[in-house]
Formats: C-alpha cells, sequence, structure tokens
C-alpha cells in the first residue's frame, strides 16, 4: 500500500502490542460470530419442534381423516338443504 493511515509501529513493543489487540479483535469477532450462529440454530430447533408437536399433536388438522364417533342423524354432522342452478346465460 502506498497511502497508509498510520505508519506501522516502529517499537517491537509496540509490534507486539499491535498484534496482540489484533489478535484480539478477531477472536472477540470470531466468538461473537460463534455466538450469534448457536443462537439461530437454537431458534431453528426451537421452530422445527414447535412445528413437529403441532403436526403430531391429537386433534389438530393434518390432512388425515380424524376417527370420529357414529354419526346419528340429526346431530349436526351433515348439511342437507336444496339448491337452484341460475343461468347466466341470454336466451
Amino acid at each position: 500500500m502506498r497511502y497508509r493511515i498510520n505508519p506501522p509501529p516502529v517499537s517491537p513493543a509496540a509490534r507486539v502490542l499491535a498484534t496482540l489487540v489484533g489478535l484480539l479483535v478477531l477472536a472477540a469477532a470470531l466468538f461473537f460470530g460463534v455466538i450469534v450462529l448457536l443462537i439461530a440454530l437454537g431458534a431453528m430447533a426451537g421452530f422445527g419442534v414447535y412445528t413437529w408437536v403441532r403436526s403430531r399433536w391429537p386433534g389438530r388438522s393434518s390432512g388425515r381423516p380424524q376417527q370420529s364417533p357414529e354419526r346419528q342423524p340429526g346431530t349436526g354432522g351433515d348439511i342437507e338443504g336444496e339448491y337452484t342452478v341460475v343461468s347466466r346465460r341470454r336466451e
């Protein structure tokens, strides 16, 4: 690099200190990244467990027909009615 913000440290003690500070910053960034990754994985695992439990819980709609007791006429199991087809065609 031709232009630098600060020139490199001249003394050996300053170079060692700058190296240690740089390593600490990198370690902190790595630690923070691992923590964020673990939180994201935990959230995904929790959502997966929640979804799995909701799909397996008795009484929930899962696309399979539920086993129900024998229906009696007039108990509200079936809806009966009449309808009339109305055509919109002009004659």
